[in-house]
């Protein structure tokens, strides 16, 4: 299934095709990504003060 390449580009349209396939592809990487790290961060800040009160409370009663 290979394409002549253009005489213009100097490469096929395939590879063009391959490219903007790759592009999106990483793009929605990316995106997956930040949404991950905004998803860890949100988790991590809720989950914070509960963890901080049961070290304080178990701290306090060996105080």
């Amino acid at each position: 299934m290979a394409s002549r390449p253009n005489k213009g580009l100097g490469f096929s349209t395939d590879k063009i095709l391959i490219y903007i396939l790759y592009s999106i592809i990483f793009l929605a990487f990316l995106q997956h990504i930040k949404v991950f790290i905004g998803f860890a961060i949100l988790v991590a800040l809720l989950a914070a003060p509960c963890y901080w009160l049961r070290w304080y409370k178990k701290n306090k009663k060996y105080s």
